[in-house]
């Protein structure tokens, strides 16, 4: 079974197909101006919960004359044809990314196990291997998608390969922040808000930490400059 098989593509996405992954194959913007339509490639990895806010988006979109495609978990792409947006399958289905966070926070962080620190580090491990594996297939689908596109759209889960990508082609990004992850002094109104901000902006920067080398090593590839501040900061300022 090849890479491509294993990536199936609708055929509303179908001229997208070339070679191992799919490759966009659109028209150039000037053209597209003329009938006022515009090209939005969207990517949601993860559960149906968090692909439906993107297919709401997408089904307005495409009502308005424009065209969609968005890169989903294999197991939704029937959800998001039905909506009647064209897709392009991520390798992995949404319970094979969901398990290890699920087992994770139902063995340790719900229950009374985290003195057994060998169990845990083999959870984390393999939590830490399932969402670098999404996090390196959102950025190569991507890559080939988002060629010729006018917006990128992402979920929440994977803005940082997303925002890499459009900064790459130099195309606007827009995330759907169906939850609030962004640091903020409300999402516990139990503790007070300077001390509850403050915890969330240092938690964006030690995930910055802890992925920096391995983004930095993608951007050279992509002949972009190493990261300097958490993708939240470089999302902000770019715009």
């Amino acid at each position: 079974l090849s890479l491509h098989d294993a990536l199936p593509i609708s055929p509303a996405c179908s001229h997208l197909s070339s070679g191992r992954w799919p490759i966009a194959r659109w028209p150039r913007v000037e053209k597209r101006k003329a009938l006022s339509a515009m090209k939005f490639v969207m990517s949601s990895y993860g559960t149906r919960g968090e692909v439906e806010p993107c297919v709401a988006v997408g089904r307005e979109l495409v009502r308005r004359g424009h065209e969609v495609c968005m890169a989903v978990a294999r197991d939704l792409v029937g959800f998001v044809e039905s909506a009647g947006l064209g897709s392009v399958a991520y390798s992995l289905d949404s319970q094979t990314q969901f398990e290890p966070y699920h087992n994770l926070w139902k063995q340790f962080y719900f229950s009374r196990n985290l003195w057994r620190v060998g169990d845990l580090n083999k959870l984390l491990l393999e939590a830490a291997e399932i969402g670098g594996q999404c996090l390196a297939e959102t950025s190569t689908t991507l890559m080939s998608l988002a060629d010729g596109a006018d917006l990128l759209l992402t979920g929440v889960n994977i803005e940082q390969p997303a925002a890499k990508v459009a900064e790459y082609y130099d195309i606007p990004l827009a995330v759907m922040h169906y939850s609030p992850v962004r640091a903020n002094g409300q999402i516990v109104p139990a503790l007070p808000s300077p001390v509850l901000r403050r915890a969330m902006t240092m938690h964006e920067w030690v995930m910055w930490r802890l992925t920096k080398k391995r983004e930095d090593a993608q951007r050279v590839e992509l002949g972009l400059p190493e990261t300097k501040a958490p993708y939240s900061q470089r999302v902000t300022e770019r715009g």
